[in-house]
Order: C-alpha cells, then structure tokens, then sequence
C-alpha cells in the first residue's frame, strides 16, 4: 500500500515538474500580452492567473496541441478581449469609479508614468489588431506562423498590419521628436 502511495505521489510530483517545464519559458509572455491588450496591470495579472489555472486543468491533454504556447496565447487573447466588451458594457459611473481607484494607488502613478515612454505610447495608441501583433512579433519575437496559430490570422493579413503598426510608430515619434525641438 505504502509503495503505491509513494508512486503516486512521485507521479503527481513529475507532473507539477513537467508543467512547470513546459508553461514556465512563455508565462510572463502571456502577462505581457495580455497587459498590451488591456493596457492594465491589475487586470493582466488576473488574466495570467485565469489562463495558467485553465493550462493546470487540461495538463492531461496538453501533448495534444501543437503548440501550447500558442494555445495559451490564443486563450489570453480571448480572455483579454472579453473583459474589454464588459468594460465597454459598464456605464460611465462605473468607469469613473474604476479610474478614481485606479489614479488612488501609487503603485499605478509610477507604472503609468513609465508607460509614457516614447514607444511604449505609440505601441498603445495603435489599433488592437497591430498592438497584438507588433506584441507578439516585435516584442515577444513569435513566427509569422506562431502569430496566425495564436490571433487565427492569415500571414498576408499578419505582415500587413506589423508594417502598417511600424510605420504607426515611427511616424509617432518623428512627430514627437520634431515636436520637441520646435
């Protein structure tokens, strides 16, 4: 009795091992991802921990996918989608008090005054679509295949948007830094 026990609870242990193994190289991608998406670190962080936990349940089956990777990507971006179509469902008493809370923490003063670099902010004011994209190719280095695995994109689709999203940016800040100047 004793030795089954012990196999079993080894097994579990290789499990949590193997799982940590395989999810561990590409979760703060998902956190990265998810946080361009929403532009908020609070509700990126939950989403990391919604898409880690659906990961930890279906451990079973995750030599199935081709890409786990991708598989989790496409979740975050679902999940990261959906929260905005409810945010956009609240009313604007609601998006005020999120604001307020929000602007009351200090801890998000400083992360919103280091989201003000140059970059970063004509990374943000792209298009959903090109934000996701120059994210996943740009930032987290993915293949044109591993981004149309992930955002269910054709690669023609996928290259057009990453120039259109480059050449956004470098227009940005050549307005920006002439801007300075003058």
């Amino acid at each position: 009795m004793n030795i089954t026990i012990d196999r079993l609870s080894c097994r579990g242990s290789v499990m949590n091992q193997n799982f940590e193994h395989i999810i561990q190289p590409f979760e703060d991608k998902i956190f990265r991802l998810s946080r361009r998406i929403l532009q908020r670190e609070e509700e990126a962080e939950d989403v990391r921990q919604e898409v880690l936990l659906k990961l930890w349940k279906r451990r079973e089956e995750l030599h199935t996918y081709r890409s786990i990777e991708a598989f989790a990507m496409t979740m975050t971006r679902n999940m990261s989608l959906d929260i905005i179509r409810k945010r956009s469902k609240m009313s604007d008493s609601e998006l005020m008090e999120d604001e307020r809370i929000e602007n009351s923490d200090p801890h998000s003063l400083m992360v919103r005054e280091d989201r003000k670099l140059m970059v970063h902010r004509a990374i943000d004011e792209l298009p959903l679509k090109q934000r996701m994209i120059i994210q996943l190719r740009d930032i987290e280095e993915y293949s044109f295949e591993e981004i149309s695995d992930s955002i269910d994109m054709d690669l023609n689709s996928i290259r057009v948007n990453l120039h259109r999203a480059r050449k956004g940016i470098r227009d940005k800040i050549w307005n920006y830094e002439h801007q300075e100047r003058y």
